[in-house]
Parts: structure tokens; C-alpha cells; sequence
């Protein structure tokens, strides 16, 4: 990663990969791959993807 942006605020880095992780949801194994990632103040890689991803289709950027 460029030395510019390696302790840039609005970079996530991430912490651990781990792939093919046993997990039970509702009573049911399943295999599942997990990131640990920086904490994000104010709110979370799932919203801020959300709202990215709603942006660029108001856009007309979005992949169809």
C-alpha cells in the first residue's frame, strides 16, 4: 500500500482474513469466510456500502 495513504483516516485496513471459518446460524453449520476490520466511527462497512452503491445507480454509474 502506498505510504500516503497507509494512516489515511478514510482507509480501512484489514486486520485478519480468515477463509472457510465453521459457523452455525439458526441450528445450521455452514462455511463462511470472515474480515476483521478497522472500527468506523459514526457508522458501519455495510451502511456506508449501501448508500456508495445507491449514489452511483442515482448516478448512472452503477454496473447493471
Amino acid at each position: 500500500m502506498s505510504k500516503i495513504l497507509e494512516n489515511h483516516p478514510n482507509i480501512i485496513k484489514i486486520n485478519s482474513f480468515q477463509k472457510q471459518m465453521p459457523i452455525k446460524i439458526d441450528g445450521v453449520e455452514q462455511v463462511r469466510d470472515f474480515l476483521t476490520l478497522d472500527y468506523c466511527e459514526n457508522s458501519d462497512l455495510f451502511e456506508f456500502m449501501s448508500k456508495y452503491a445507491k449514489n452511483q445507480t442515482d448516478r448512472g454509474l452503477a454496473p447493471n
